[in-house]
């Protein structure tokens, strides 16, 4: 107020990538503006884009005591008030410019215009507004590094609790649009090495964009600033190999600030994570039901389909089969040929067997030479004999292991329900 200088809105404080949050000054301005402030192409807002560059290349106060006098400041109550002279004072903490405080002085002809002393007057007081930016900065800092943190730990907790994919993955774009007010995000898992759509604000984007494909194909952030913005980041497993992508729409298009970039590689780490949980639990539980050598369904499994086969034969008044299958000799091979041709056998055996039954049916392997058929819906006794012995008609057959003819013989069993027995036991 002592030097008479009106100074612009306070969001015009510039942030650390060179961008100022607001312009009040007209097209008309820009076009009158000194040309030795102008060191890119005349746009919107690039009075401000250049002074900033021009205050970060030389961390000096740029002044203007004597401005041209058409010049006007784009606010109602100034406006009728011609802009004669023009100060931007960098803030600077450490070799590094925080801010700059704008301003200039509004009158008619006559009024004082900008001398030296409120220049170095309004340096001097500079001072006290960086501490202020800073403070706001280390504040801001914090909240958000403790909001980031608390984030990370509910994510975390819901894939340790073995929350379905789809939930965390929904959880996590929600993350990063509370992270980022202006921000949407959605999350892209490969199929085939194709993205799709999976989770998040997927509406906001373009149905495959290409941001999400690039970064799909190289494994690499990818930063398209065309008609549809979007920042997409690589969803990676520990080999490095792409499960998908995170990708992010800024409401208008600008490249991502350092800390949306710490975002992005926080939430495709947690997407990354929570993939392989998935994967590991889904591997976990296959292993769980199926023989390791022949990936047949194991015992486990079969008493569990043998189980669901007779409740609905109850409700449909329909008899079920169990064959047991016993192979011959089986033993005589491990003694003879050793333990490659006695693992070689069982895949072939069960190779065999699978040709002979129908999908909806179930073929087990129990252990070292025995396997097990359920068979759904059997008509009468007879069908279920003509099964068995077509099995047996293709186990006689020889079998080529490690260059050999081996010829095996087996035996089957069959019991009925209901007749032979009411549950799986």
């Amino acid at each position: 107020d002592q030097t008479g200088m009106e100074f612009f809105n306070p969001s015009n404080a510039f942030d650390a990538e060179g961008a100022a949050t607001t312009s009040h000054w007209t097209p008309s301005l820009l076009e009158l503006f000194p040309t030795e402030l102008i060191t890119a192409p005349l746009r919107t807002e690039s009075l401000h884009v250049d002074l900033n560059r021009r205050l970060h290349r030389e961390k000096a106060t740029i002044a203007i005591p004597r401005c041209d006098r058409s010049l006007r400041y784009h606010d109602p109550e100034v406006d009728a008030h011609p802009l004669r002279s023009y100060l931007a004072i960098p803030m600077i903490h450490r070799d590094e410019i925080v801010g700059a405080l704008i301003g200039g002085s509004f009158g008619r002809d006559g009024e004082r215009e900008l001398d030296p002393l409120d220049v170095q007057a309004l340096e001097h007081l500079v001072g006290t507004a960086t501490q202020a930016i800073l403070r706001i900065r280390a504040q801001r800092s914090l909240a958000r590094s403790q909001a980031l943190e608390r984030g990370q730990r509910e994510l975390l907790a819901m894939v340790a609790q073995a929350r379905e994919l789809p939930e965390v993955l929904e959880g996590l774009t929600n993350f990063v649009g509370r992270m980022g007010t202006d921000l949407r995000s959605a999350i892209w898992l490969l199929e085939e090495g194709q993205p799709v759509p999976t989770a998040g604000a997927l509406d906001a984007f373009p149905a495959r964009p290409h941001a999400v494909e690039a970064c799909a194909r190289t494994c690499g952030p990818v930063v398209s600033l065309d008609d549809a913005p979007c920042w997409a980041w690589p969803i990676l497993d520990r080999a490095s190999d792409a499960l998908g992508v995170v990708a992010v729409r800024p409401v208008e298009p600008r490249s991502p600030r350092p800390e949306e970039r710490e975002l992005m590689e926080t939430a495709a780490r947690i997407a990354a994570l929570a993939s392989e949980h998935r994967a590991m639990a889904s591997r976990l539980t296959h292993q769980a039901h199926h023989d390791a050598l022949t990936a047949l369904p194991n015992r486990v499994l079969l008493e569990d389909r043998l189980t669901q086969a007779l409740a609905q034969a109850r409700r449909n008044e329909q008899q079920v089969a169990l064959l047991f299958i016993d192979l011959d000799g089986f033993k005589g091979v491990n003694d003879t040929l050793g333990h490659p041709a006695g693992d070689a056998l069982p895949k072939l055996v069960a190779q065999r067997l699978a040709s002979g039954v129908r999908g909806s049916d179930t073929l087990a392997r129990m252990g070292g030479d025995e396997f097990a058929v359920v068979l759904q819906e059997v008509r009468d006794t007879p069908s279920a004999a003509r099964v068995a012995e077509k099995l047996l008609d293709s186990l006689r057959l020889a079998f080529q292991v490690e260059g050999r003819d081996l010829r095996i013989s087996a035996s089957i069993g069959v019991a009925f329900f209901p007749e032979d027995g009411l549950d799986a036991e």
